[in-house]
């Protein structure tokens, strides 16, 4: 990769990873259609670090508090910052099952086109759906468990590339009974856990594909574009939960599915 592939990378990173858009298929598709390389792995690790920073600074308050008051009343389901920690951990466990189980069934399809375009079909749907669900009036707090663990098997079957995590999770959450906005920060909150978990299964494997010495500059660069985009579409996807509908997404993912076949039939690359 030279300096414009890392940057282009960086700012679809940056741009698609927390909007309901997918950035794993914006991913596949760019380096389809423009016939770029698979990104080293100490890359991957960059694009991913760089917007985990930026949810980590947004939410530095929140993790404080939940920091705080788990570690001086653990088990007190009645503080509201304790509760919610618990509940980021219930919704964990299914999203850390099923990611396991796709990645190593399933695995082949994260570089498959056709296969992503039809997850991005799916998420458009999704969106949709969503728009027409019942609007709960739920705080995290007021979230039952059994909900909690639905947003969590909503988060894991993400994983597959075309299905976005932050569409599928607020989804689940609106239809778990939760506000949209409050919606929308749990599934953000339950996705650090997550992020956690790739990176560091990413970072195992950095020894084994080694770290060309060049590729530092790149890296610093790949973290400051994506964690810089991805406060801003942070605060983009607040301000559309609160504002705008979810079907705008779903019909942007709609044209770009549409678009992509045109052109890949157009030059026969199939």
């Amino acid at each position: 990769m030279n300096a414009l592939d890392t940057l282009l990378q960086a700012v679809l990173q940056g741009l698609t990873e927390f909007l309901p858009v997918s950035s794993s298929g914006h991913l596949v598709i760019f380096q389809d259609l423009f016939r770029v390389q698979q990104p080293h792995l100490l890359m991957d690790v960059c694009l991913h670090g760089g917007t985990f920073l930026a949810v980590v600074i947004y939410f530095w308050k929140d993790l404080a508090g939940m920091a705080v008051s788990v570690a001086t009343r653990p088990f007190d389901l009645g503080r509201e910052r304790t509760n919610e920690f618990w509940k980021i951990a219930a919704a964990s466990i299914p999203t850390g099952l099923i990611g396991i189980i796709v990645q190593k069934k399933f695995g082949f399809v994260f570089e498959s086109l056709p296969v992503v375009l039809a997850f991005l079909t799916v998420t458009a749907v999704l969106l949709f759906i969503s728009d027409f669900l019942r609007q709960g009036t739920k705080s995290v707090k007021e979230l039952s468990w059994g909900g909690a663990l639905l947003v969590g098997v909503f988060q894991g079957i993400a994983v597959l590339p075309g299905i976005s995590r932050s569409g599928s999770t607020i989804t689940g959450g609106i239809a778990a009974g939760l506000d949209r906005v409050a919606a929308g920060r749990f599934s953000f909150l339950i996705g650090i856990p997550a992020m956690i978990g790739a990176i560091c299964l990413e970072a195992l494997d950095l020894k084994a594909a080694g770290i060309p010495g060049e590729f530092w500059i790149h890296a610093v660069l790949a973290i400051a574009v994506a964690c810089v985009l991805a406060l801003f579409t942070i605060r983009l996807l607040f301000w559309v939960l609160k504002k705008v509908r979810m079907r705008y997404f779903s019909l942007y993912l709609a044209a770009l599915v549409a678009v992509v076949v045109i052109i890949k039939k157009a030059t026969g690359g199939w």
